[in-house]
């Protein structure tokens, strides 16, 4: 029941894509199974503190396959510097982490996580998870592209005004150049008939019509 209640605590947190912390006691080993269903790239992530520094007390972590094969096993440091490990699923199943503390006589707190990996195809990881000391660069990146969106709406503001401004320019100017050429037309036509009915006169009068 005690591995049941780790395994159905560790998928809820997995979910919410959290580090799991337990505390652990000198002499004890817990085990905790997590299912892997695709067969992509695991990455296994864990880290431990402790309040005080004995050299005799170590922290071991071994990693065991659906088959209880060994596929890892490594010393954690309590330096709270997260140790992660990558492994290409190649059989769906439970896998078994045992955190065992050897030793000493304070108890420590383990930190651990487990997560698939995105990797591009030259090992590049495409789904880095963030972690505490993320949190200020990505708020002020965040800070940032909203300072950026903001004068981007005040330049598009802008240009809406100036396409605006420009149209009501553009139809006053064909309004003016309409009116300009109705009057010119009007002149000309003027000038026209004013010219036959003088040359109609001067024709008259010299006796030559």
């Amino acid at each position: 029941m005690v591995t049941i209640f780790s395994v159905t605590i560790f998928l809820c947190c997995l979910v919410a894509a959290r580090s799991i912390e337990m505390e652990l006691f000198p002499g004890d080993m817990r085990c905790i199974g997590q299912e892997l269903d695709r067969l992509e790239t695991v990455v296994f992530a864990s880290s431990a503190t402790s309040k005080t520094k004995d050299a005799k007390q170590k922290l071991t972590l071994k990693i065991t396959d659906p088959d209880e094969e060994d596929i890892y096993f490594e010393k954690i440091p309590f330096t709270n510097k997260r140790v992660e490990f990558l492994y290409k699923v190649q059989q769906r199943g439970v896998y078994e982490l045992c955190f065992e503390l050897h030793d000493g006589k304070t108890p420590v707190r383990v930190f651990f996580h487990v997560d698939y990996k995105v990797l591009s195809e030259d090992g590049k990881d495409l789904s880095r998870q963030l972690s505490k000391d993320d949190v200020p660069s990505l708020q002020s990146e965040l800070q940032s592209i909203e300072r950026k969106i903001k004068e981007i709406s005040l330049e598009i503001d802008h240009a809406k005004r100036q396409e605006t401004f420009l149209n009501e320019a553009n139809e006053t100017t064909n309004s003016r150049l309409q009116w300009f050429s109705l009057l010119s037309i009007v002149v000309l036509l003027g000038t026209s008939a004013w010219q036959v009915i003088y040359l109609r006169r001067f024709f008259a009068s010299k006796k030559l019509l």
